[in-house]
């Protein structure tokens, strides 16, 4: 991911922002976005000097990662409403399914 922080180390994702906002306000579990993003790791990334641009990609992949897997969740893994939730295609849920290996 990144070359100054270890893999333990993440910020969070957000590709698919259009549908995201929906999807939340139709489940019924709360979004914990502090354990998403952890802001202490983005400032030491910045302070390590990672760019800006590498760490907005990386927060941006890794909220989408926990935005599907909470969506995933909250329909018990029904694929069909997992993407009409989110409002992105059949394939592109699960070419990210296998990016993120959910």
């Amino acid at each position: 991911m990144y070359s100054a922080l270890s893999d333990s180390q993440h910020f969070v994702d957000t590709s698919a922002l259009g549908g995201l906002i929906n999807a939340l306000q139709e489940t019924s579990q709360p979004l914990e976005i502090t354990r998403a993003i952890r802001l202490e790791v983005i400032l030491e990334a910045i302070n390590n000097g990672v760019a800006l641009s590498q760490i907005v990609q990386n927060v941006t992949s890794q909220l989408e990662k926990y935005m599907i897997d909470h969506v995933l969740q909250s329909t018990n893994r029904n694929k069909l409403d997992t993407t009409c939730l989110l409002k992105i295609n059949r394939k592109t849920l699960y070419r990210k399914l296998k990016k993120y290996s959910l």
